[in-house]
């Protein structure tokens, strides 16, 4: 039989290690950027204030923090989806309605982790 009280450590160990290798990565890849090394062009909204939402909004999703997560994420992505799909801020603010589905199913499945 397994330990249960284990596995919510093992868990969150493995959360954390997504966490550490992402942010190992993207410090190289910034380093090889600012000494010019790196072998192709990186687009400037990669590195921008949107990306660090959805960033902080991931690691907020890998800690069980759906609702805050889901927001971060949405924020950084309606902000971020004119730049990168060349697309109009009008264009993205139709799609508005996807925050309440994706809020809905949030909701939905965290109080059904409470019941279970």
């Amino acid at each position: 039989m397994t330990n249960n009280s284990t596995d919510p450590e093992k868990s969150q160990a493995i959360k954390n290690g997504l966490i550490a290798i992402i942010l190992i990565l993207t410090g190289f890849i910034l380093l090889l950027k600012n000494l010019d090394l790196l072998p192709f062009e990186i687009p400037s909204y990669i590195f921008s204030w949107e990306v660090v939402l959805i960033l902080l909004g991931t690691i907020l999703l890998l800690r069980d923090k759906l609702i805050p997560g889901i927001v971060l994420m949405a924020i950084g992505i309606f902000s971020i989806a004119p730049v990168m799909f060349e697309v109009t801020l009008r264009e993205v603010l139709r799609l508005w309605p996807i925050l309440l589905i994706v809020l809905g199913i949030a909701i939905f499945l965290k109080n059904r982790k409470k019941i279970n």
